[in-house]
């Protein structure tokens, strides 16, 4: 454990920008989202208020090329573009479905958006905020994650049933891969090829390239987040436990292998990671913190 650092707004989403060394978290209440320097470990600001609704912030998403936040929230159907460098906010127009979830390609500067009560995926310019494409899935979309040298989309859905193959260049289902759990949570490793899934207690290991079951990895408690450290191939996996001490789990993407486990407080939710420095973030929902760990 490198520190704990406070978050006054609270810590629900982190969000990491290796090139920067800036790390982005929204709480539980509210519309903005507060800054910490990732040498200092410490608060040095804060970006918005993204809109005048009460809800809070959902998901984020960065395009660290053009130091471009994306957000949405609980309240209405837009999707929010906050400039890293100036703070200045940009609402898309009305959007077709009420975003949640959103991933971004920093290479094609698309951003993907999804609704858990819808059947589509929506594909915008991430520089206009406009709709580029609507994506049909079998069934309503939820988490998702961007495979930046292949440029395909991997969005789970139906249910936590399936994860569903998107083709980032034509905006089309091309497969889905039936996942053993129910699926919530989603993280991809373009240079292995594996796509890496949460369902309750169990992290699924999936190949983009055969689109089969790999490896299931069982974990000492129910499963919040996972996220992936492509540079040194290990996913980290945050879990809660109510007969246990909550914890951060580091999987070797080798071997399919709990190598470490972390006690980190109560309420561990998202996991951001900064490849350069080889740190991971979590957000503490409960004791309104982010946890830096170094490896």
């Amino acid at each position: 454990m490198v520190a704990t650092i406070p978050v006054p707004g609270g810590a629900d989403t982190v969000l990491v920008d290796s090139t920067r060394n800036r790390v982005y978290v929204s709480g539980d209440v509210g519309q903005t989202i507060s800054v910490i320097d990732g040498r200092l470990n410490k608060v040095i600001g804060q970006l918005g208020p993204i809109s005048e609704q009460q809800q809070s912030i959902l998901d984020l998403a960065i395009d660290p090329t053009r130091n471009a936040i994306y957000a949405t929230n609980w309240a209405d159907q837009h999707v929010y573009r906050v400039n890293g460098r100036t703070n200045q906010v940009t609402t898309s127009p009305d959007l077709p479905i009420r975003p949640e979830r959103l991933a971004v390609n920093s290479r094609t500067h698309r951003v993907y958006v999804t609704d858990e009560s819808k059947s589509a995926m929506l594909v915008l310019d991430g520089r206009t905020l406009q709709v580029e494409s609507e994506v049909k899935l079998p069934g309503p979309g939820w988490s998702l994650a961007v495979d930046e040298c292949t440029g395909a989309v991997y969005v789970v859905a139906d249910n936590g049933q399936h994860v569903f193959v998107v083709d980032g260049r034509r905006h089309r289902v091309t497969a889905s891969i039936e996942t053993p759990r129910s699926a919530v949570e989603i993280a991809v490793n373009s240079t292995t090829k594996r796509i890496y899934v949460t369902g309750y207690t169990t992290a699924t290991v999936l190949s983009s390239r055969t689109l089969k079951v790999v490896a299931t990895i069982d974990l000492p408690g129910v499963l919040a987040d996972i996220a992936v450290n492509q540079r040194t191939n290990q996913i980290y996996a945050s879990t809660f436990n109510e007969t246990a001490p909550d914890t951060v789990s580091q999987l070797n993407g080798r071997t399919n292998q709990e190598t470490m486990r972390l006690d980190v407080g109560l309420g561990p939710a998202a996991l951001g990671i900064n490849e350069r420095t080889n740190r991971t973030y979590v957000a503490n929902v409960q004791g309104k913190t982010i946890w830096v760990i170094g490896h």
